[in-house]
């Protein structure tokens, strides 16, 4: 079963405790399955209760609430024209659109768009942490006049034997189920839209976005709330998102073939406020910093924030079906100090919900030493602490910032330490049948300082005792330099040298944050350095069949600084040569902005911005530190930025890539130098479209899923 319709509701003030959140559970897990779930909004407009001998109070219905439903209200036609007529439905003889503030759930984070935050928009209903609650509908339907035909002669029938004439939104959340189920069929060859709500927003933030805007009318169905809530241009409390175009009769793409081309659409790099932890401080100086999917449904992310009393702690969120849980504190051993200066860097994931995290604190006599913390079944043990090397100094500052699982309760972490000689080395430490072994130095490249200052900052298994590693080291003269080491068979040896770009600086300051292989001996490290003019630019490094090549640079943004201070923090590999990176750099304005650029074959393409979420100050200081991509169309990117009022707040984004479903042979010749149409998902960000080695002009964006091209003549067929 795909697609799940359902009429049933309860107004939330009267269902007993517990019972939303338990039911929750079940739509959230329709939505990871890729099952549609919708409900109807009720026919008692903004004063959900009434129907159930409660006040005017405004207030709304669940199910339709939830955030794994799609919430559908209702719509009336006043002229045989629906559309210019289309308006609110509330009928004072019949019933009125449900919708309003949500007092259980906050605001998803795919609940964004024009009107989405209003005049009534507010955290307070729903007690939420941080922003505002749940609003609903999302979308609408036909619910009143011209009414709805049916038969009716079994059970309730409402005092009508045979057919008859009704209405509500018990007529309209069938017709979207309906519609929803024959877009499945019609896509055969793609998988079901699934949890709808992530798209329909996206989709209606489009140039052409296959909703119809209705603007007219309101739920006040008692006649006593001032008229609330009123539809207005965009979303609005009463009609949601609007009511579905599913065809248009034109060479342009309806809702229907915009579901099914783009079956998991978010806005390309949209980026997501993610709200701190229940009992952060006022400014919660929350950080990502590093994410681990094993779906399309199922990430989790690690980091730190500060708590009320201003200690330092690490906390975890997972994202389910497209939607970010709020986030939870990790408990540091217990040896932590009162305030544990707690946080996890690391993270990876062997299923859903199973995942380990490490890190660092600092224990009661003030030591750093590096900790590491498992999840199970979605939630997370206290930390405990992994021991530095022999030769560690009696405070080790040690600290585990990256992680690598080939199967539950086998990983392989990576980081740094200082030794009994205060010299900064880098460390491994091993996890063998869920346990976790003392950790080891790792011996420097020849030539490093004797203070090495060495780092290990990113760690990736192609399997079991066979992993590779990526940081950073002194040599002799002081100069910072990249280096790689690799373990064969359990056996760790010792690290070489990564040569920086050839424009590097005499002291390249080259430093690899972190790497990503996709089989023994091929993978790639991501940095950065500084050039000739002791820029600092961001760097790539790559290994082919064992041997890694001299680094290359990676081209930072158009608008970036002369002095970009760009840094390549994450790495996520599909396939060999098909690789995302993220990271930060510095625009000519001087704000520190997130970016993200990506590989093709052998060819990086130049690094793009990437906006900080609504609410950033005009210099958000954005970064962009991990990245997961579960598949070739979908990653997922976390960070932080900070807000107009300084706060620093976590954020997550959804970067899509581009995918081609099918060339247009209908619409253009297919030979060189004549228009060509290609047809996919993910299209708006694409900055170059090659047809074998040649480059083809692109003419624009024609809608969402269509991008026009033409391709030099003497391409060749394409």
């Amino acid at each position: 079963i795909y697609v799940v319709s359902t009429s049933w509701l309860a107004c939330e003030p009267f269902e007993p405790t517990g019972f939303a959140a338990a039911e929750s559970t079940d739509f959230e897990q329709a939505a990871a399955q890729g099952q549609t779930v919708l409900a109807a909004t009720g026919d008692y407009g903004s004063e959900a209760c009434k129907q159930f001998g409660g006040s005017d109070q405004l207030s709304v219905d669940d199910p339709a609430s939830d955030p794994y439903v799609t919430a559908v209200g209702g719509t009336e036609w006043t002229s045989r024209a629906p559309r210019a007529g289309e308006r609110t439905w509330n009928d004072p003889s019949t019933g009125s659109s449900g919708g309003g503030i949500s007092s259980y759930w906050p605001m998803p984070s795919w609940q964004q768009g024009r009107g989405v935050i209003n005049r009534y928009s507010s955290g307070t209903p729903c007690g939420a942490v941080a922003g505002d609650c749940r609003e609903t509908p999302d979308v609408s339907a036909l619910a009143g006049s011209p009414y709805y035909a049916f038969y009716c002669n079994v059970g309730d029938c409402r005092n009508v034997g045979g057919w008859g004439r009704f209405y509500g939104t018990s007529f309209a959340t069938p017709l979207w189920a309906a519609s929803v189920a024959l877009t499945n069929e019609s896509c055969a060859s793609e998988p079901p839209v699934g949890f709808l709500n992530p798209s329909l927003y996206s989709v209606a933030s489009s140039p052409l976005g296959g909703l119809h805007d209705i603007t007219k009318g309101n739920t006040d169905f008692t006649r006593t709330n001032h008229g609330d809530y009123p539809a207005t241009s965009g979303y609005d409390l009463a009609t949601g998102l609007g009511t579905p175009e599913w065809t248009t009769g034109t060479a342009v793409m309806g809702l229907a073939g915009l579901l099914c081309l783009l079956p998991k659409l978010h806005p390309v790099q949209q980026t997501t406020k993610l709200a701190p932890p229940s009992g952060a401080a006022a400014n919660p100086g929350a950080m990502m910093s590093a994410v681990a999917c094993t779906s399309l449904a199922h990430c989790a992310a690690v980091g730190t924030f500060t708590d009320s009393g201003q200690r330092t702690q690490a906390m975890a969120v997972n994202e389910v079906g497209g939607m970010w849980r709020t986030p939870s504190e990790v408990t540091a051993p217990l040896d932590a100090a009162t305030n544990p200066g707690a946080a996890l860097d690391g993270i990876a994931c062997t299923s859903a919900g199973i995942c380990t995290g490490v890190g660092s604190y600092t224990n009661d006599i003030g030591d750093t030493e590096a900790m590491v913390a498992n999840e199970s079944s979605a939630s997370w043990s206290r930390a405990v602490e992994v021991t530095a090397p022999t030769n560690a100094n009696g405070n080790p500052h040690a600290i585990l910032k990256s992680i690598a699982c080939t199967s539950v309760g086998n990983c392989v972490a990576v980081g740094s330490y200082v030794d009994v000689s205060s010299h900064g080395q880098a460390m491994v430490a091993t996890e063998s049948s869920r346990v976790w072994t003392q950790a080891v130095d790792v011996t420097p490249p020849s030539g490093a300082g004797t203070n090495p200052l060495a780092s290990l900052n990113g760690v990736s298994c192609t399997s079991s005792g066979n992993c590779t590693g990526a940081g950073t080291y002194a040599t002799t003269p002081g100069a910072s330099e990249a280096m790689v080491v690799k373990e064969s068979s359990g056996t760790w040896a010792q690290a070489a040298n990564i040569t920086a770009p050839s424009n590097a600086s005499s002291n390249p300051g080259a430093v690899l944050n972190d790497l990503a292989c996709t089989s023994l001996g091929n993978c790639v490290a991501v940095g950065s350095y500084a050039n000739a003019s002791g820029h600092v630019e961001p760097m790539e490094s790559t290994e082919v069949g064992g041997t890694w090549a001299r680094s290359r640079a990676v081209a930072v943004p158009s608008n970036a600084s002369l002095d970009p201070a760009a840094s390549l923090s994450g790495i996520s590999c599909i396939a060999t040569g098909n690789c995302v990176v993220v990271g930060a750099y510095v625009d000519a304005a001087g704000a520190r902005l997130a970016m993200v650029a990506s590989e093709d074959g052998k060819t990086w393409s130049r690094a793009t911005a990437l906006a900080a979420p609504s609410g950033a100050a005009r210099n958000p200081d954005a970064s962009l530190t991990g990245i997961a991509c579960p598949s070739t169309s979908s990653c997922v990117d976390v960070g932080n930025y900070t807000t107009v009022a300084g706060d620093v707040l976590a954020m997550a984004a959804r970067a899509s890539l581009p995918r081609v479903t099918k060339l247009s042979s209908d619409r253009g010749s297919t030979s060189g130098g004549s228009p060509m149409y290609i047809i996919g998902s993910n299209l708006a960000d694409v900055v170059s479209v090659h047809f074998g080695a040649t480059r083809a002009r692109i003419d624009g964006l024609v809608f969402p899923a269509e991008l026009k091209v033409t391709p030099t003549r003497g391409a060749g067929a394409v």
